[in-house]
């Protein structure tokens, strides 16, 4: 007589499981969201004397990001210091903003979003097809005219 199993034998479960587990993981692994996404920054720099005579260095960026499935894209602009003066020479309500995207919708018409603001800008635009093209001046309030260029633009225009 032999001894009493304990358990069960588990030759056809395992591979069984395995089969289930795999179905279930290529349910789980399709397009993960946000895989259209493009993102990009551009950024200049400006150095200008202030108002007070010192001279400071700014960097003005533009950053999109864009999700071609969902058809959207989202613009920012914004100043930092980089060297020089204060830091509030290129941030806060000292930077003027003018931001201006062009694009084609998805019917294909000519479209122009406008945004002006201080500190920084966003837009955030649906129905976004093609032939995106954005523009961004900076006008540095505290910027000093007469020994220094005030304005700085940057442009993208992403595929």
């Amino acid at each position: 007589m032999s001894a009493p199993r304990s358990g069960r034998s588990l030759r056809w479960e395992a591979p069984v499981v395995a089969a289930v587990l795999v179905i279930l993981a290529s349910f789980a692994i399709a397009t993960p969201a946000g895989a259209d996404v493009t993102r990009s920054t551009t950024s200049k720099q400006i150095t200008f004397y202030d108002v007070n005579g010192p001279s400071v260095t700014c960097v003005v960026r533009l950053s999109l990001s864009r999700d071609d499935s969902a058809k959207t894209l989202q613009v920012n602009g914004l100043s930092d210091r980089v060297s020089g003066d204060d830091r509030m020479y290129c941030t806060d309500q000292f930077i003027q903003y003018d931001l201006t995207v062009t694009y084609e919708d998805v019917s294909n018409d000519a479209e122009t979003a406008h945004m002006t603001g201080s500190d920084q800008v966003y837009l955030g635009l649906d129905d976004v097809a093609s032939s995106i093209h954005v523009t961004l001046t900076a006008t540095f309030s505290l910027c000093n005219p007469k020994y220094s260029t005030c304005t700085l633009t940057v442009t993208a225009a992403p595929k």
